[in-house]
C-alpha cells in the first residue's frame, strides 16, 4: 500500500512506494521544541503552524526543508531549499 490509500500511519511507517519517503510524526520533545521555535521564530498567530512544522523537523532530524515560504526563515535551525 502507499500513502495515498486509506492506511493507518505510525511512527515508523515508510512509503513502500517510495523508500525515501518518511512520514514525520511529534515525539516526547516535540512540546519543548515548539516552545522553543515559537520564541526564536517570534512566532504568533498563523505563524505557529510554521513553528509546528519546523519543531517537529528538527526533533525527527530534518534540518534542511524545501519550501517557498520565506516565513520559514524564522527558524535559524532550519536550512531552506527552493526549486
Amino acid at each position: 500500500m502507499c500513502l495515498d490509500e486509506d492506511v493507518g500511519i505510525d511512527r515508523d511507517h515508510e512509503d513502500p512506494c517510495s523508500p525515501s519517503v518518511r512520514v514525520l510524526v511529534p515525539g516526547a520533545r516535540y512540546p519543548q521544541i515548539f516552545a522553543a521555535c515559537l520564541r526564536a521564530g517570534d512566532a504568533r498567530g498563523n505563524l505557529a503552524f510554521d513553528a509546528q512544522i519546523a519543531a517537529v523537523c528538527l526533533e525527527q532530524g530534518a534540518r534542511e526543508l524545501l519550501t517557498l515560504d520565506r516565513d520559514f526563515a524564522r527558524f535559524p535551525e532550519l536550512t531552506l531549499a527552493a526549486l
